[in-house]
């Protein structure tokens, strides 16, 4: 960044208190099951963020060389895993006893 510059910040609809809200409430389930359900939602979530899916697909191409279908794999996995990073860190951050599971 440079000097006098304003920082850029990025939102969308979905970057609200309730889905946080949500992602918390989800986390009596078992982890398998938990992540399981994120990555599919986060599947989901590349259709209703075309903007995010298309500077995520450049990226990737950019990044890996790939094209057609596996450059559309490639970029799915990453909502997935977003999705998957997101309620593991909203769920840790709820009950801090159990970090220590989550790391290695």
């Amino acid at each position: 960044m440079t000097r006098g510059s304003q920082p850029r910040w990025h939102a969308h609809p979905y970057n609200r208190a309730e889905l946080y809200r949500l992602t918390a409430a989800l986390g009596w389930l078992p982890r398998r099951m938990r992540l399981g359900l994120a990555r599919r939602v986060g599947h989901l979530a590349q259709s209703f963020l075309p903007g995010e899916r298309t500077i995520i697909r450049k990226t990737m191409a950019i990044m890996t060389g790939a094209t057609g279908r596996q450059l559309d794999e490639l970029t799915v996995g990453v909502f997935g895993e977003f999705a998957m990073c997101f309620s593991d860190l909203i769920t840790a951050s709820r009950h801090p006893k159990r970090l220590g599971a989550y790391v290695g």
